[in-house]
């Protein structure tokens, strides 16, 4: 009876830590959408304060870049995404 018992509390734990894993990657996905949907709408005031000060963006091209580079620019305008 014991071992069942300890059988269902390890098969709780293994589900619950899946379950948060599986937050925690729908958590990354969404704010992923939203940081897309703030450089289309040129929201630098949003991007500023989710994107983390040791950010290095690699554009497509490989133009490299740090926050504060890639936020100017989008502020300036001359970095305009219409679609990503």
């Amino acid at each position: 009876m014991k071992m069942k018992k300890y059988f269902v509390a390890i098969v709780f734990v293994l589900a619950c830590t899946s379950m948060q894993a599986q937050t925690n990657e729908q958590t990354v996905l969404d704010l992923s959408k939203k940081k897309f949907g703030w450089m289309i709408r040129m929201k630098y005031d949003s991007l500023q304060a989710a994107l983390d000060d040791r950010l290095v963006f690699v554009h497509s091209n490989g133009w490299v870049e740090n926050k504060q580079e890639f936020i100017q620019d989008i502020k300036s305008g001359k970095l305009r995404y219409t679609n990503i």
